[in-house]
């Protein structure tokens, strides 16, 4: 079985399936097994009554033995895919493999819960970027760009690594040609040129 950890809501999976004769040799199915023989179950009991969005892929790029059972979970009928739930994939197909019946879970995977959603979408507006020219406590150049004058003004700057590690202070004014960060208060110590940041 492979374990997929925590995915996406809505993502698209794709969970490799391989089929071998009983002495481990490459083998296809007896004949092309359909979206209907995957079961994919909610929190152990519950099954998935629909099969929209379940994509079957045999002998990717023509190799033999080397499946994929692709599912779109942006196909969601009656909410079946929830935040924080848990989920186990069953392959039952009526088709063989090698003259033998195959029945198999598959995959098992998560769905994040919405207290990772938000600290996804919270890490995605942090800023990175490292210090250059000749920085002070109270300001240093930088090598930001695609920002507007002030733009930065209210976030807080962290360093990360070198000199000033972990010295943070609250953004004051930004200017944009130049990439200088200023902030007040000023920090205890002054980062030099390469030190790096984070803006939050």
């Amino acid at each position: 079985m492979i374990h997929l950890g925590t995915v996406d809501f809505g993502s698209t999976l794709y969970i490799p399936i391989s089929t071998n004769t009983g002495s481990g040799g490459t083998v296809g199915f007896s004949a092309t097994p359909v979206v209907g023989d995957f079961e994919v179950y909610k929190d152990g009991t519950t099954a998935r009554a629909d099969t929209t969005g379940y994509a079957f892929n045999e002998a990717i790029n023509g190799s033999t033995g080397l499946h994929v059972f692709t599912i779109d979970m942006t196909s969601n009928p009656a909410s079946f895919w929830e935040l924080g739930k848990k989920y186990n994939v069953a392959f039952t197909p009526t088709a063989t493999v090698d003259g033998e019946t195959v029945e198999a879970w598959v995959a098992e995977f998560t769905i994040e819960t919405s207290e990772e959603q938000k600290l996804k979408a919270s890490a995605a507006g942090i800023i990175t970027g490292a210090a250059s020219g000749t920085p002070t406590t109270t300001s240093n150049e930088s090598d930001l760009s695609g920002f507007e004058n002030n733009e930065l003004i209210g976030r807080t700057i962290v360093f990360t690594a070198g000199t000033a590690q972990g010295c943070a202070a609250v953004i004051t004014d930004y200017t944009s040609v130049s990439g200088v960060i200023s902030y007040s208060g000023g920090i205890a110590t002054a980062s030099v040129s390469g030190d790096t940041f984070i803006i939050v």
